[in-house]
């Protein structure tokens, strides 16, 4: 899982690319206004992304067994090999191109009152532990 700051941030860049279709285009927004957009019901069409937490929460039984953050991405390499006694490596692939991403305070405080429950379980999942 990727702290929900950041994955916004990375959704946003990637609909910034010329190839992106205009409704879902990113690229004459400021993320600050990308984020206000997220924040709304309903969202528009570029912002609708989803949520983290929606999407990793179980619709029926116990769900995932084990979560990780996408920034450990070492400690879930390390657990898949011990877990598959081989080894692993994952090439960099659909990387967003970079792009500014700051936020006013009264956006930032929107975004944590938004997305309370995908922070909150970014915040469950300690360092290392997955």
């Amino acid at each position: 899982m990727r702290e929900p700051r950041d994955w916004l941030g990375s959704w946003y860049r990637f609909r910034q690319r010329e190839e992106t279709e205009p409704a879902r285009s990113t690229a004459t927004l400021s993320f600050d206004d990308f984020v206000q957009a997220w924040c709304r019901d309903p969202r528009p069409e570029f912002a609708d992304v989803g949520s983290q937490a929606r999407f990793l929460r179980p619709r029926q039984g116990a769900g995932v067994d084990r979560l990780f953050r996408y920034e450990e991405i070492g400690t879930f390499v390390a657990f898949l090999e011990d877990r598959l006694d081989c080894e692993i490596t994952l090439p960099r692939l659909n990387v967003s191109p970079a792009g500014a991403t700051e936020l006013s305070p009264a956006t930032e405080g929107l975004l944590h009152t938004t997305a309370a429950e995908d922070f909150a379980l970014y915040d469950s999942l300690l360092a290392g532990r997955g």
